[in-house]
């Protein structure tokens, strides 16, 4: 297990300890992310990552007790989700929506929950592929037939609340703002998965490779659900 995958071992004295029982809680639904003045730069978060993959953003606007709906902005009042805006380190030319479902510990194992993301329209999904494929050293796939974009809910691992980031990765302490999670793509056989960290409060977030092999599979997957679109 590369990079962050460290978290997995510390998530796992979050979700049992008593040290971590309280959350911080995330900013009234939506309200405006001011990043704290001396937030950590996509090169100072990235630092511990160099030759992994690796992609910072920072959160704009939070939305609470929401849920995902077909069409912009993505999600609407009344749900168990919380959603946010984020823009691309570095680059805001390149909005989008990420989706959470609320989950909680079933005290045997990680806690599986469910994520969304979206992008305004495919012009911008498209920008968004190609960063990240270049942040994860892999090309960009070639365009398929382009069809309507429907952001479809795909499954995830909460590996730790209230956690603090460090250097190499985070620690249970309980004193930390950051939620740490993992993505789990699927696809005609392919599959992949991906780190998904953040702190709503600091307005800053991060996808970390897992393993270098997912590479290709994940960025297909990015591309067909925020570029290409689906006939799900």
């Amino acid at each position: 297990m590369r990079g962050i995958g460290r978290v997995a071992v510390v998530g796992a004295l979050c979700l049992f300890g008593a040290a971590c029982g309280r959350r911080s809680p995330p900013p009234p639904s939506g309200l405006s992310v001011e990043p704290h003045a001396d937030l950590a730069t996509e090169a100072d978060l990235g630092l511990e990552f160099q030759g992994e993959g690796y992609l910072a953003f920072r959160i704009t606007h939070v939305y609470q007790d929401a849920q995902p709906t077909d069409a912009p902005p993505w999600h609407s009042a009344g749900g168990p989700w919380t959603f946010f805006d984020a823009t691309l380190a570095g680059d805001p030319a390149v909005p989008f929506t990420v989706g959470v479902k609320g989950a909680r510990s079933t005290g045997a194992s990680f806690a599986g929950s469910e994520a969304i993301i979206a992008v305004p329209d495919q012009e911008i999904g498209s920008r968004f592929v190609e960063r990240f494929a270049r942040a994860f050293h892999t090309a960009v796939p070639a365009p398929a037939e382009r069809r309507a974009l429907r952001p479809t809910p795909f499954p995830t691992a909460m590996l730790g609340e209230s956690m603090k980031r460090e250097k190499g990765g985070f620690r249970s302490a309980g004193t930390g703002n950051w939620t740490a999670s993992k993505w789990f793509f699927e696809d005609n056989g392919n599959e992949a998965e991906v780190f998904f960290n953040f702190s709503v409060s600091d307005g800053v977030g991060e996808f970390s490779e897992k393993d270098e092999d997912y590479r290709q599979a994940l960025v297909a997957e990015l591309a067909h659900t925020l570029r290409d679109g689906s006939e799900r």
